[in-house]
């Protein structure tokens, strides 16, 4: 070994320390703890979530493109709820003091097919849009409406009916059932609602003037904010057992105090 040896290989060594520390920054400025609780949430997986979140910066572009083309398919609905790109499964939504949050994993995104996407995603944005509160005790009722609201994208986005049954019969358990009948008919309501909504629009007496003030008088989507509210305790509706039980129940209340 010579003296001029000596130096060169100290050059090398400082070299790669300095690399490495560079490369560990640039990973810490990548990501960043997302402080959220994640009590409130649904699952597309159906799996446990990590507790310790990340936020990726990363390029978002692809997935505010899918969530763009499920709000313009909707009737160009307004988003009322943060994207953020995070180590879950695949795709996720949670509420979280006042604040709603679609979470989407970039490597989901990449691998999955088409109604695979759609479908997760269409259903994660409907608990947003409904204004979920994604609590347990509700569940049942809001993965109802949720379902509903992917059946009505998925029609719109040219999926057929077979194609919603096979992608529900490999569709990760939402609710602890998994694939039913049940489940399978509330998608299709929403798939059948989006394919009535089009057939009125091509009938011939679409610009008669009291046919469109007609057409316009549903009920608008998302619902509009409530002047007051009260939730209902679940023991309320201990053993009931379908919505229709529910409904009636609220219904005789409520004639009662006319």
């Amino acid at each position: 070994m010579t003296l001029t040896e000596i130096p060169m290989k100290k050059t090398v060594i400082s070299s790669l320390i300095c690399f490495f520390i560079f490369s560990n920054i640039s990973v810490l400025f990548a990501q960043q703890f997302l402080d959220i609780d994640i009590k409130n949430k649904c699952i597309y997986s159906g799996s446990v979530m990590d507790e310790e979140l990340y936020a990726f910066r990363t390029d978002v572009t692809t997935m505010d493109n899918v969530v763009k083309k499920i709000l313009d398919l909707g009737g160009g609905l307004k988003r009322n709820f943060y994207i953020v790109q995070t180590n879950v499964e695949n795709v996720s939504a949670v509420v979280d003091k006042g604040k709603r949050y679609l979470l989407w994993s970039q490597d989901f995104l990449e691998k999955a097919s088409r109604i695979d996407v759609y479908g997760s995603v269409s259903h994660e944005i409907g608990h947003h849009l409904n204004k979920h509160s994604l609590k347990p005790e509700v569940q049942e009722i809001e993965e109802r409406e949720a379902d509903f609201f992917m059946g009505f994208i998925l029609f719109k986005a040219n999926f057929s009916e077979g194609e919603i049954r096979d992608f529900l019969k490999t569709m990760p358990k939402l609710t602890g059932r998994g694939f039913d009948e049940e489940r399978y008919n509330t998608v299709l309501e929403g798939f059948k609602k989006s394919e009535s909504a089009i057939k009125l629009k091509g009938l011939e007496w679409e610009n008669d003037p009291s046919m469109v003030s007609f057409l316009k008088a549903g009920f608008p989507f998302p619902p509009p904010e409530c002047h007051t509210s009260f939730e209902l305790p679940a023991s309320i509706f201990f053993n009931h057992q379908t919505l229709g039980e529910v409904s009636r129940k609220i219904t005789r209340g409520l004639d009662a105090h006319d």
